[in-house]
């Protein structure tokens, strides 16, 4: 099975991509391709984790600024995997948790091993 890792870096313009070393190493081998996204608006984070991950524009999904703390109406990379019985993972900002899984609360949502 072929697998899809996204990499995602909040704020960083395209004109510094170049230095991200190990990943232009993956394109050159062909195992993996940057692609330069055009923004929504607003250019805020939390819309925009939004948008990326439903392919719902801020207005449509009513995620217009970071202050809108709930969980996402729309259908998302994540509930299609499941209905496709695939396995999904993240390494993100809260607020990806918040719109997809609901309040985060640090005690019941990271592991820590003693």
């Amino acid at each position: 099975m072929r697998k899809l890792i996204l990499v995602l870096i909040d704020g960083m313009g395209d004109h510094v991509s170049h230095k991200m070393g190990y990943l232009k190493a993956l394109e050159s081998a062909n195992m993996g391709e940057k692609f330069t996204l055009l923004s929504e608006l607003p250019s805020l984070s939390r819309p925009l984790y939004e948008t990326i991950l439903t392919g719902k524009t801020p207005i449509e999904s009513g995620i217009i600024n970071n202050q809108i703390n709930r969980m996402s109406k729309e259908e998302s990379i994540f509930s299609l995997a499941k209905k496709a019985n695939l396995k999904t993972a993240a390494v993100a900002y809260h607020w990806v948790h918040e719109l997809y899984n609901g309040s985060f609360n640090i005690e019941e949502d990271i592991e820590v091993e003693d």
